[in-house]
């Protein structure tokens, strides 16, 4: 009952942003904006895709989102991603053009959209648990299937930022794998400037920091890239730039060999670069165990099972090291029990509570927004919705406090930030008290 005035007080509050993918940040609404604005790019395909677009554009005017998504995807293709590969394929056009080209269709049928990807996951109770591999292809019309040009990398990073304001979010750490979005013809060099340009933009009001992403599940060659990239960024980096690159993620598989990447990561350790790896999401503590000890990881991405590990954790009590928490993406892969939705009262109890009175430094952040249908005020409140019995405006703030306190922004920004952040909140709190004594 009291959820609506509970959302305007989490909007108030100061935010971080820890765990944000660049590639999964775009709602259906984004989408449709950043295929707008590439309509200049997509002038030299238009012709070739003429007959695909008028079909198209036939069934949105019907308004039967099941009738599109059986048009456009052919049964044998399990994915979105490779009817846009077959489609670029037979019209000899860029795979980005065909992904920019069906989000344009749409143009003024956002909510339809919205029913075309998330189809069978519309709403929130067909939206749980569903496990890694039914929710990466949600995102199949965004990340590096259109993040190939100057404008749709641009105008991503543009909508990020707005984004941040709206919800008070004063810091970020995006991240990315710049390499992915050179399929277009971009330099990796150009993919990255692009970012950090429209990042800096965000300044003073929104702070922001780089994390390129390697893949555990792609082709060592490729981290190796990522690697090489970063070593070359920070090589060319004045003292201090607008939009740093702050650190290296390692994502994908959780089952794999750590030691086989410990000669691609020495590199980044030799840089005193920060380190965050995605580990105990779907898979055993021991992945934990490996990012941490062979990986030397200064936070974990999801850590759901660090649970298993009394040992473990308090090694990460003993340590300081943080976790990522991503109460939507948690719930919508692993499924947990939430609150508000009875379907779910017999599924785990998701572990966030326990850490934070562990004394552990979890924080809670957003994952994919755009995939998963959030933002950084929403992400709060699923977490109070995920925890029996809801969190106290305490429990909020010492998440919060742990966001800043977990950055990877220099020591002299993060001080500043978090300085900042807690004179805000007093005064949030002092306003608060001034009303209901009259």
């Amino acid at each position: 009952a009291s959820a609506e005035e509970e959302m305007k007080w989490l909007r108030l509050l100061p935010k971080v942003d820890l765990h944000c993918h660049l590639g999964g940040v775009s709602g259906a609404a984004d989408l449709v904006e950043i295929a707008t604005a590439m309509r200049g790019e997509l002038k030299p395909f238009q012709d070739r895709l003429e007959p695909f677009l008028d079909d198209l554009r036939g069934l949105v005017e019907q308004g039967d989102a099941a009738q599109i998504r059986r048009h456009v995807v052919h049964p044998e293709e399990k994915r979105l991603q490779e009817t846009l590969k077959r489609v670029a394929a037979e019209r000899g056009v860029p795979v980005w053009a065909v992904c920019a080209s069906l989000i344009n269709a749409f143009a003024g049928q956002e909510a339809l959209l919205d029913q075309f990807i998330f189809f069978d996951r519309a709403s929130e109770e067909q939206y749980i648990g569903i496990d890694i591999k039914q929710y990466e292809p949600l995102g199949d019309l965004q990340g590096s299937s259109l993040l190939q040009t100057e404008t749709a990398i641009r105008t991503t990073c543009r909508l990020l930022i707005r984004k941040c304001r709206a919800e008070n979010v004063r810091y970020i750490e995006v991240r990315c794998s710049p390499i992915n979005y050179t399929r277009g013809g971009l330099s990796a060099e150009n993919v990255v400037r692009f970012i950090r340009e429209e990042l800096a933009e965000g300044l003073p009001d929104v702070c922001a920091g780089l994390i390129f992403i390697g893949s555990r599940h792609g082709k060592m060659s490729d981290c190796w890239r990522h690697v090489e990239l970063a070593q070359q960024i920070l090589g060319e980096d004045s003292e201090n730039p607008a939009v740093p690159l702050v650190g290296f993620d390692l994502a994908g598989d959780e089952e794999f060999d750590a030691e086989r990447f410990v000669p691609a990561f020495r590199p980044l350790f030799e840089q005193c670069l920060h380190i965050t790896v995605h580990a105990g999401e779907t898979k055993p503590a021991g992945s934990i165990w490996k990012a941490v000890y062979t990986l030397n990881a200064e936070r974990i991405g999801h850590g759901l099972k660090l649970t298993e590990s009394e040992k473990l954790l308090r090694h990460f009590l003993d340590r300081g090291i943080s976790v990522e928490m991503c109460p939507s993406s948690n719930l919508q892969i692993v499924g947990f029990r939430d609150n508000y939705l009875p379907a779910t009262f017999h599924l785990p109890v998701y572990p966030l509570k326990s850490y934070l009175d562990k004394g552990l430094k979890v924080l809670v952040n957003t994952d994919n927004p755009g995939i998963s249908r959030t933002d950084a005020t929403k992400e709060l409140m699923r977490a109070a919705r995920l925890t029996p019995g809801g969190l106290s405006r305490m429990d909020v703030l010492n998440l919060i406090r742990n966001g800043f306190r977990a950055s990877f922004a220099g020591y002299d920004l993060r001080r500043k930030l978090l300085l900042a952040a807690e004179k805000r909140v007093l005064e949030i709190l002092q306003q608060e008290d001034s009303i209901h004594n009259g």
